[in-house]
């Protein structure tokens, strides 16, 4: 089973994720996430699923991992903590998560929908590890 229905879900619902992603991190006040505003949040996490629904589709480890390093960087010269970018990505999932159950709703759609759901918590934890291990080097 491919992953193309994944990742067009999740470039289909982007603004929805982003957004409920944002507002989740503004209610929680994860700083310094909620420095710069709620438009600027969602606009930096429309950027991350887009980059996220690429490897999905693509499947390309090696330049997904380069955006992360990339991303994990940027953030650890801002002085973004390694806890913090982990909140915030587990927000994220969590809110994929969300939409899939959603649009793969229902008995017929199970093993499609188990299948998604795995592979966003396997991209995730690798994501994660990547990022974790980028901001921890300065910390």
């Amino acid at each position: 089973m491919g992953y193309e229905g994944l990742a067009k879900t999740l470039v289909q619902h982007r603004q929805e994720i982003a957004y409920d992603t944002a507002q989740s991190i503004f209610d929680q006040q994860l700083w310094p996430y909620t420095e710069k505003g709620l438009e600027p949040l969602v606009n930096s996490c429309t950027e991350a699923i887009e980059a996220f629904a690429r490897h999905v589709r693509a499947g390309n480890t090696q330049e997904y991992r380069r955006y992360v390093v990339e991303v994990a960087t940027q953030l650890r010269q801002r002085g973004y903590s390694a806890a913090a970018t982990q909140k915030a990505n587990l927000i994220m999932l969590e809110k994929m998560k969300e939409v899939v159950e959603r649009e793969f709703g229902g008995p017929i759609h199970e093993k499609t929908r188990q299948t998604y759901l795995t592979r966003l918590e396997v991209l995730f934890s690798l994501d994660s590890a990547t990022a974790v291990n980028t901001l921890m080097k300065e910390e």
